[in-house]
């Protein structure tokens, strides 16, 4: 689209202009108000003359580009030379050479007025006429059919004509059909006849609800494979089994799923579970470890790979309350250990974790181990809190609470890290991660971890030990009954 421009006359700059240039260069290109003119003044192309009224100087030519120099000039680009008379054929580059300072004009030129449509007919557009789309479409004075193919028909003519003479459909003819039921998009109607939808399963015909709402069972496949990607959801009461009613809940399902996959027991060996503290009764249970240890004599306390007891040893009787009694004998330098001996299915390379209440009658004049050894003797107790055997432990010299862990060579032994008080139940636990640290923990609170001159060996077992030696007298630690103990298997 060319648009029309109205300016002044302008000249070319500097030494002008050659055959063939495609770039010319004016010495100013103002509107009449000194206003910067680019091509949406002249929309896709603009025309113009070169020195006009010259004879055979004159040139017309066409642009498609503007740019301001710098300078104060303007360089027209895409010039191509017009053809004065039909059919005002373009050709890149100038026809003729114009010497600078010659005049240019912006004009209504021959190849302007053929880019306009005429209204007396004849013309052939080229291009697309783009109309409006709501008010601008064409519109004819009077709606009457077109007579020849290539004529454009209305609105009107197509809605007459639409469906005039058209066949009824059949298996075979694709025609016309009447709609059984409305269609639920009214702009994409589907046809099916009537006998093409039933509510009896049948070969190759649509399913249709009966009188209830329902689709017949007779239409799926009840012996194929069936795969849901969600959730299906069956009420409990209506669930079989090989014939036979389901009549627990979902919620004993999702019980029994866990307990079994939790564990390595087979439904035979959870009916042999007692409910109580006996063991006669078929139903599913627990047991506190308190409910075990309750009124026992024992000196070995520990959890195997099997989670069994072995009790073995000396007995040490349970106080009434509860708690293990310790002695460390009526005479100075005298310690007893809890256990005394064992054969524990375990070393230093697996998991371990103590939590275990302790008390000590005493803060005065006495040591004491709590933890894990991997000696049968009595000398996990050591003067001082030296002891190179490979262990685990708390240690405790009068009322200072120590952390340490021995290869069997080397100990690692922390600064005291708690003052204990005589007659005051605290909560000591150990958590062990074999080769790579151990951390200990009073009531809940991290005191330290260790990492260096770990205990290692597989062969060698670890006994979980509670000791006490008094120097000069007897001495008395307590343990809560219920002290729980962890070993990876």
């Amino acid at each position: 689209m060319s648009l029309p421009a109205q300016l002044q006359a302008f000249s070319l700059y500097g030494a002008g202009a050659t055959l063939g240039d495609q770039d010319i260069t004016l010495t100013t290109f103002t509107g009449i108000d000194g206003e910067a003119l680019n091509m949406s003044y002249f929309g896709s192309k603009g025309f113009g003359t070169l020195e006009p009224g010259s004879g055979t100087q004159e040139e017309q030519i066409s642009f498609t580009g503007i740019t301001n120099n710098a300078n104060g000039t303007t360089t027209l680009n895409g010039v191509k030379t017009v053809l004065f008379l039909s059919p005002f054929t373009e050709t890149a580059g100038l026809a003729k050479s114009h010497a600078g300072g010659v005049r240019f004009v912006i004009s209504n030129t021959s190849g302007f007025y053929s880019k306009i449509m005429q209204t007396d007919g004849g013309q052939t557009v080229t291009v697309p006429i783009i109309f409006d789309s709501t008010t601008g479409r064409p519109v004819l004075s009077t709606d009457v059919d077109a007579s020849l193919p290539e004529q454009l028909v209305s609105a009107g003519q197509l809605t007459r004509t639409a469906i005039s003479g058209g066949v009824n459909a059949s298996t075979t003819v694709a025609g016309i059909s009447k709609l059984t039921t409305a269609p639920t998009s009214p702009t994409d109607p589907i046809a099916i006849g009537a006998t093409d939808a039933t509510t009896t399963p049948t070969a190759n015909r649509i399913p249709r609800s009966n009188g209830s709402n329902k689709i017949a069972q007779g239409w799926l496949d009840l012996a194929a494979t069936w795969v849901f990607t969600g959730a299906v959801d069956i009420t409990a009461s209506l669930w079989k089994l090989g014939g036979v009613a389901y009549t627990g809940t979902m919620a004993l399902l999702n019980e029994a799923a866990t307990f079994f996959t939790a564990t390595d027991m087979t439904g035979a060996e959870a009916e042999t579970l007692s409910s109580g503290e006996t063991s006669n009764a078929d139903t599913l249970h627990t047991h506190k470890l308190s409910s075990l240890l309750r009124n026992t004599t024992f000196s070995n306390i520990w959890l195997d790979e099997d989670i069994g007891f072995t009790d073995t040893g000396v007995a040490v009787s349970m106080e009434a309350a509860g708690a293990v009694l310790t002695s460390s004998g009526s005479t100075g330098g005298a310690r007893r250990l809890v256990p005394a001996t064992s054969t524990f299915n375990g070393g230093f390379n697996k998991a371990l974790t103590m939590n275990v209440w302790v008390m000590l009658d005493s803060v005065a004049a006495l040591d004491a181990f709590i933890g894990f050894g991997a000696e049968t003797d009595a000398g996990n107790i050591q003067e001082n809190n030296v002891l190179t055997k490979r262990h685990i432990a708390f240690m405790v010299q009068d009322s200072g609470l120590y952390c340490s862990v021995a290869d069997g060579t080397s100990q690692t032994l922390s600064a005291s890290m708690a003052t204990l008080v005589a007659n005051s139940w605290n909560l000591l636990t150990i958590v062990y991660t074999p080769g790579t640290s151990c951390n200990f923990y009073l009531n809940g609170t991290l005191l330290t971890n260790l990492n260096t001159f770990l205990p290692t060996g597989t062969t060698d077992y670890n006994f979980f030990r509670i000791g006490i030696e008094g120097d000069s007298a007897s001495k008395n630690i307590y343990y809560r009954n219920g002290a729980l103990l962890s070993i990876a298997p």
